[in-house]
């Protein structure tokens, strides 16, 4: 099953690490602005469209988009 994983701009070195880590150079995330704790519904939901083709286009890709 196809997947990508979605951080925060302050989680792009974990998520460097976890591909060193797991040995999947490749395994594809999509990293957003930080922090999202403090958005609106309406600023999340603007930021989910806003990554909407890169997520699709990291999980079809299978590598990293920022």
């Amino acid at each position: 099953m196809a997947s990508v994983t979605i951080v925060t701009s302050a989680f792009v070195k974990a998520a460097e690490a976890h591909r060193k880590l797991l040995k999947q150079p490749d395994l594809p995330y999509v990293a957003v602005p930080h922090p999202i704790v403090s958005m609106s519904g309406d600023e999340l939901d603007a930021s989910a469209d806003a990554i909407f083709k890169s997520v699709l286009g990291a999980i079809s890709r299978g590598h990293q988009t920022k």
